[in-house]
């Protein structure tokens, strides 16, 4: 992001990453492509035979709905005009709700997301915008790569949005708005009044949900606002992505209600304050990242508990003022750049076995991550009562594995392949008899289609559910893109044997080097298969990102495709919805850049179905050691654990997500590991040392065992129920109380793990580690629970 002007930030994302990327696509030669020297006239999405459709779709409707809808079509209301005068509001929402008003609800008048996907395409042109634009869900809204159309604010739209990212057919809140989604389009508020609260985007949205490679215009020194995130609720979502994102004028980001965000690759220009965060009382860090001409970069407050919160790292000051300031007297806590981590708040070393306090003061060490600072003197008294309310300096070192040669995190934008022609694009269900419909066995065809394609040709695979039957293998040089989510789903008995897992798509085999990419798809099954691993990532590249996945995602239950689990897991006891083994694992050959990636086994229906208690295995495991990165991603109700990384080395963690399965807990019939059999050859957890503690027998939300040079930012783990039965919410917990004993756990001695702003909910440990440290909520307490500014080890 390039931030010029007068610019105010109001955040503390909930579970939210906001960043920028160094690096683009991958070496084309990588994969024997050559992209155009020119550029192609037609973005090849454009271009593209248009045969997606819904997997279960209503056959009727089917014959009559169109998952790809460019604007311009005068099927669409009579199309749109495009000249920045005539308004096009009318036109562009006939286009978004095109056919759902025969298909958005099922037969029996039930609500049904899945079946009714989207994407409205904009091509190039000026397009006025006098009415708000509103995003249901399972749609995107996309420009043109190669000439991104610009959306203009009518002054008559006053402070609304000319995009608001919400469904309102949907009574749902902001924290269940899913699979949205905003690309290559320019935002204009410059016609609008300065001392007017324009709005580019209103997005109170959650998980799978994104804004990419967008632009924002509005008037210097103005009023006008890039994004907003407030719903109708008064909340401001969860599980947002925003990339590549430019501003000019106006201000960037106004949040409200949340509680944590990572801030990457951020440049403030002449701004009179970069990041203001003194209404929030949740945690941000700020990582590689600078000022030029600045007057203040944060501005937030200084708390006696785990509030405020803040990481700053690799920050880069040219002629600023300061880089922190306390809010409540202006005082400066840091000035200047920072060349490592400085870091406010609850900080807990298990090196030491001390929690650390630098309220004013210094903590320093011969020995161990902590960096001699200029404030005052030591003060470790490993009660964990005491907080580093004024800062102190962290002392750690990236792994160039991790890094890009400017010594930042490296990070990858989303590949659209807008430099190759429609031609070098391979359609498989034009060319290989690939058919989605939920009812056809495609594994013959999808694999028949990634090997003809290897380092040959993009394969595209169009909106639809596609039925996987046995093990798919991805070969080096393969790129896969999707329509809206198309969905690889799991099915046949090979699925279905606990004790002999099976892979549904392996990408590479061990050892494998080359590209591997994955963008716009959806990994599910088809019923209860507690055979399934869903991915697994053998392969490494040649360069950082050549194997990665973007805005694709993983869904366990809750939709029309779930098969025989709508039957068999409408009980609180799971023993017969043991849904998928494994989501997926990142093998120790592997290196993977994986960004914007959710993890969902499903607490209710998408598509009106009954809500059921799944209990999949597990979520991701990472025994990666070559480079991996976790940007914005979130696994969520597995029943051994959310994250698990086991002798991992090389790790970024860039905010995640989880919560704990609501079914368990005390009362439930089934106390972890139960439905499941702990397998040593994945490291299970096996919760041998609960004893009859019901909330110790609970999910992990991240396991970390050994490994060395681990780097996390921004943990959301939240707990909400004990013994949640399908349909039946009173066993909620209360923030006041105790609702799992630990949340995450910290075993054999890993070397160099640096972990920044986990925030929790209802936990009693924030982090266990048979007590070296004393990393509890009573120690850090939050405003929504636990919030330890850093836990080191």
């Amino acid at each position: 992001m390039k931030l010029f002007d007068l610019i105010a930030i109001a955040a503390a994302l909930s579970v939210t990453t906001a960043k920028v990327h160094h690096h683009h696509l991958a070496r084309a030669d990588d994969l024997g492509l050559n992209s155009n020297t020119t550029r192609p006239a037609v973005f090849w999405r454009e271009a593209m035979t248009h045969n997606g459709r819904p997997g279960y779709l209503n056959s009727d409707d089917a014959a009559l709905y169109s998952v790809w809808r460019d604007v311009r079509n005068t099927t669409f209301a009579g199309g749109v005009v495009g000249d920045g005068i005539s308004d096009d509001s009318g036109a562009i929402q006939a286009a978004i709700n095109y056919g759902t008003g025969e298909v958005l609800y099922s037969r029996n008048g039930t609500a049904a997301q899945t079946t009714v996907p989207a994407i409205v395409y904009i091509p190039g042109g000026n397009y006025l915008i006098n009415s708000s634009l509103q995003l249901p869900v399972q749609t995107m809204l996309i420009g043109d790569p190669l000439n991104p159309p610009v959306l203009i604010a009518d002054p008559s739209l006053g402070t609304d949005p000319i995009v608001y990212v919400y469904d309102s057919d949907f009574e749902y809140i902001t924290t269940t708005q899913f699979f949205q989604g905003l690309r290559n389009l320019v935002f204009d508020t410059t016609r609008a009044p300065a001392n007017q609260s324009a709005n580019g985007i209103n997005l109170p949205g959650s998980q799978a949900n994104s804004v990419i490679n967008c632009h924002f215009i509005m008037t210097v020194g103005s009023q006008h606002l890039g994004i907003q995130m407030y719903g109708p609720d008064g909340a401001g979502g969860s599980g947002t992505i925003l990339g590549d994102l430019t501003f000019y004028g106006g201000g960037l980001i106004n949040v409200t209600h949340v509680f944590t965000a990572t801030f990457q690759g951020l440049q403030f220009k002449n701004c009179s304050l970069a990041i203001d965060s003194s209404s929030s009382t949740g945690s941000l860090s700020l990582l590689d990242s600078s000022c030029s001409h600045t007057t203040n970069v944060v501005n937030t407050r200084t708390s006696s508990t785990g509030d405020y919160a803040l990481v700053i790292e690799n920050f880069k000051s040219d002629n600023c003022g300061s880089t922190v300031v306390d809010a409540s007297d202006g005082s400066a806590l840091l000035p200047g750049s920072v060349a490592g981590t400085w870091v406010m708040g609850p900080v807990f070393d298990s090196k030491s076995g001390t929690n650390s306090s630098s309220n004013g003061t210094t903590t320093s060490s011969s020995v161990g991550p902590f960096a001699n600072s200029t404030s005052g003197a030591s003060n470790n008294n490993g009660t964990g009562t005491n907080n580093t309310s004024r800062g102190v300096y962290i002392r750690n070192t990236r792994p160039t594995l991790l890094t890009n040669d400017e010594g930042d995190y490296f990070t990858m934008q989303m590949p659209q392949y807008e430099n190759y022609d429609v031609s070098q694009v391979s359609n498989v269900k034009s060319e290989f008899g690939a058919v989605g419909d939920g009812k056809t066995d495609d594994t013959i065809a999808i694999q028949a289609a990634l090997i003809a394609n290897a380092c040959n040709k993009i394969t595209f695979i169009p909106q639809g559910t596609y039925l996987i039957y046995q093990t798919i293998v991805v070969p080096p040089g393969s790129r896969v893109v999707g329509e809206v989510w198309s969905v690889l789903n799991a099915a046949g008995p090979i699925f279905s044997d606990a004790s002999n897992p099976q892979v549904m798509l392996r990408v590479g085999s061990s050892g494998d080097v080359g590209v591997a990419q994955f963008s716009d798809l959806l990994f599910s099954v088809s019923g209860v298969l507690p055979g399934a691993i869903l991915v697994e990532v053998n392969m490494a590249g040649t360069k950082k990102g050549d194997v990665g996945f973007w805005n694709t995602h993983f869904r366990v239950g809750g939709w029309v495709g779930s098969g025989d689990m709508r039957r068999r897991c409408q009980t609180d006891d799971t023993s017969n919805c043991k849904a998928a083994f494994l989501m997926m694992h990142l093998t120790e050959t592997s290196s993977a850049y994986l960004e914007n990636v959710w993890g969902w086994t499903a607490d209710h229906d998408l598509d009106g179905g009954p809500s059921v208690s799944a209990a999949p295995g597990r979520g991701l495991l990472v025994s990666a050691k070559k480079g991996t990165w976790l940007t914005g991603t979130s696994f969520e109700h597995n029943a051994l654990y959310q994250y698990q990384l086991v002798d991992a080395e090389n790790v970024y963690i860039g905010m995640q997500q989880t919560e704990t399965p609501y079914w368990q807990g005390p009362g439930s019939p089934n106390l972890a590991p139960d439905p499941w059999t702990p397998d040593a050859t994945y490291n299970d957890p096996t919760f041998s040392n609960c004893g009859t503690n019901a909330q110790c027998n609970m999910a992990w939300t991240m396991r970390v065992v050994g490994g060395k040079n681990i780097f996390a930012y921004n943990s959301a783990f939240w707990v909400f129920f004990n013994h949640w039965a399908p349909g039946n919410y009173g066993g909620s917990v209360d923030q006041t109380l105790t609702g799992q004993f630990a949340c995450a756990t910290v075993e054999a001695d890993p070397q160099d793990l640096f972990w920044f702003n986990i925030d929790t909910r209802v936990c009693d440990y924030i982090v266990f580690d048979n007590n070296r440290t004393q990393t509890r909520q009573v120690n850090a307490p939050g405003s929504w629970g636990g919030q330890a500014a850093a836990y080191l080890s």
